[in-house]
């Protein structure tokens, strides 16, 4: 859990910080940043949980099959995760609590939500992607790769 953790604990900040320049607020208020850490969290987490289930070996034959699948189930988590995080700050927002799924959806901004959705999806094929690239060379010989003097 910790090299998912790790991996979108720093790109969930990015994005935070990213969006605090480009709504021109310059700043990261700190509930943006406990937002990325919970993010980073339930993101991690449910990758350890999918990765648990049978159905994650699917296609574990081929290593660019087990990407695409990997980084599908993993995605779809995130998916229902964002939908999740979008309708509770709905409910923390001051004001009557009433439960309305209209209003709820348009509450929502969804070019916000599709960028963010580009942006996760760009991240957990990344992670997969990196993950699996480990899992085939093995920690050691990546280790040695990276730090080893190039010839030339």
């Amino acid at each position: 859990m910790l090299p998912a953790l790790a991996f979108f604990m720093m790109t969930f900040h990015m994005i935070a910080i990213t969006k605090s320049i480009v709504l021109s607020t310059a700043n990261v208020s700190a509930v943006d940043a406990s937002m990325a850490s919970v993010a980073a969290l339930l993101v991690a987490k449910a990758i350890l949980i999918v990765d648990k289930l049978a159905i994650a070996d699917l296609f574990n034959s081929v290593a660019w099959r087990n990407v695409v699948w990997r980084t599908l189930l993993f995605y779809l988590v995130t998916i229902l995760f964002h939908l999740l995080e979008r309708a509770s700050s709905y409910y923390l927002r001051p004001g009557p609590q009433v439960f309305d799924i209209g209003e709820i959806l348009e509450w929502i901004s969804w070019p916000y939500f599709l960028v963010m959705q580009m942006w996760l999806l760009v991240l957990v094929l990344m992670f997969t992607l990196l993950r699996e690239i480990i899992q085939l060379v093995g920690h050691d010989q990546l280790v040695r790769l990276l730090t080893q003097k190039r010839q030339g």
